[in-house]
């Protein structure tokens, strides 16, 4: 909603962020590890609080003025993960050999009660 957000503030676009992984297995792991040599058998993608966002490809919703460059589209979702993650919502890794930010969203709770220790 965010990146959607700022970029109706910046002139418009109808865009989608392109999400390239979620949730995985230990078989997806085991298969990603033979293509893909970042990938590690204990991937925090196993829990459910991790995923990707392409920041390569984006999808537009329709076929309609303005049309924004990648690199536009790459540098407004950067800083709008760069306010989350200076909000304390999530930790955000670029990610140069796959094209996508690596985002793990931070659990609230646990942040307070570390904060209060």
């Amino acid at each position: 909603r965010r990146f959607n957000s700022t970029l109706r503030e910046r002139g418009g676009g109808d865009y989608r962020l392109k999400v390239t992984s979620v949730l995985r297995t230990e078989a997806n792991v085991r298969s990603l590890r033979r293509v893909n040599r970042v990938a590690v058998d204990s991937s925090v993608h196993r829990f459910g609080t991790t995923f990707d966002i392409s920041y390569t490809h984006f999808m537009m919703n329709h076929l309609q003025p303005p049309y924004r460059s990648a690199e536009d589209l790459k540098e407004l979702l950067a800083e709008v993960l760069l306010q989350l993650r200076d909000e304390g919502r999530c930790f955000v890794k670029y990610e140069r050999t796959t094209g996508c930010f690596h985002i793990t969203v931070r659990r609230r709770d646990t942040d307070d009660k570390l904060a209060k220790s």
